[in-house]
């Protein structure tokens, strides 16, 4: 399981889901989308901060306190999306490990499901019985609607 044992693994036999998501000054967003993603007993959290903005490092580190599977860095630094999302993948791993599965997120991501992830993965398992495709991602999932 990794050198912090990914600190539990419930779901679907003890699988875990490692989420990391981008943030930057937009507190009412983020606030959402951290208050969507529920149940953490099968996931880990890595936000990365890269804006100035003192109320979204508050919901964060507030956030982060309450959650034991998550973490919260600040890097203003300007590095641009692609690197950001290296960064954070790479933070997300040397802290908790490597998950099983990887969910990219952003801070205006958020779900209106409270089953989004196990969702998710049972359809990205599906997709897997087509031989020739691979699941890539994007930012239209058919999950982040109304049930």
């Amino acid at each position: 399981m990794g050198k912090q044992q990914r600190r539990s693994a419930v779901l679907r036999g003890g699988e875990v889901t490692n989420i990391t998501m981008l943030c930057a000054n937009r507190p009412r967003l983020l606030k959402q989308a951290l208050d969507s993603i529920g149940d953490l007993s099968n996931a880990t959290v890595t936000i990365r901060d890269a804006g100035m903005n003192k109320e979204v490092e508050q919901i964060c580190r507030f956030w982060a306190l309450g959650e034991e599977q998550s973490a919260y860095f600040r890097c203003p630094e300007p590095l641009g999306t692609g690197p950001a999302r290296n960064d954070v993948i790479a933070r997300s791993e040397k802290i908790f490990g490597r998950g099983d599965y990887l969910y990219i997120s952003d801070d205006d991501v958020y779900w209106t499901a409270s089953d989004w992830l196990a969702r998710l993965i049972e359809a990205y398992e599906w997709m897997e019985n087509f031989e020739g495709y691979k699941i890539v991602g994007g930012y239209n999932h058919p999950f982040n609607q109304p049930v």
